[in-house]
């Protein structure tokens, strides 16, 4: 079945949006740099593909309108009013709050973005648009960051396990070949004539 042209991008694009901006709140700046690096991968990917279908300059405008106003309106109603976070790397209270907020608010400034041609007149271009888009976005990852700089904290590191840090990495593949290997030594030294 088909959907509006754009649906599937805008619903996509939400949760990386939100993380970016958890990843301000918590300082851990180099984690967004992958997100903002599959955001653009993922929209140039998408536009490059309506081109070949034959899309013309208006339409791709207008694509990229319905981008942002399902991004928008997926980040307000299920992220923002129904307040599905739970998957959002943020443990406090506070930040989960100014997350909610932010999260609402660029919410609505995309969908302002896609619907109000006051703001955003109807002949305005794909690269208008896009650049509007992207100052949106990093304008509420920048007021994170200052959040989180202006609360006196220490930048919080990413959790690893006690094997990761130690360079270590075991799997069952991994126990496996071991067992194996350590019977053939086993084996092979005559430590099976001692039992």
């Amino acid at each position: 079945m088909a959907r509006p042209m754009g649906r599937d991008i805008g619903l996509a694009l939400s949760f990386p949006i939100g993380c970016m901006i958890a990843h301000g709140l918590k300082g851990q700046w180099e984690a967004n740099q992958s997100i903002e690096a599959y955001i653009n991968s993922l929209l140039d990917n998408y536009c490059s593909q309506m081109v070949e279908a034959g899309k013309n300059p208006y339409e791709m405008a207008g694509i990229l309108r319905n981008i942002t106003g399902w991004c928008g309106s997926f980040m307000l109603l299920a992220l923002y009013i129904v307040n599905v976070q739970d998957t959002f790397p943020i443990e406090s209270v506070e930040n989960k709050r100014r997350h909610r907020d932010a999260i609402g608010i660029l919410g609505l400034k995309f969908m302002r973005l896609s619907y109000d041609t006051g703001f955003a007149p109807e002949f305005m271009g794909i690269g208008e648009i896009r650049e509007l888009f992207d100052s949106m976005r990093l304008e509420e990852v920048d007021t994170a960051r200052y959040l989180f700089a202006s609360g006196g904290r220490k930048m919080l590191k990413r959790r690893t396990s006690t094997l990761r840090t130690a360079n270590r990495r075991i799997s069952d593949s991994e126990m496996m070949y071991l067992a194996e290997e350590s019977a053939k030594t086993f084996f092979t030294m005559g430590g099976w004539l001692q039992y």
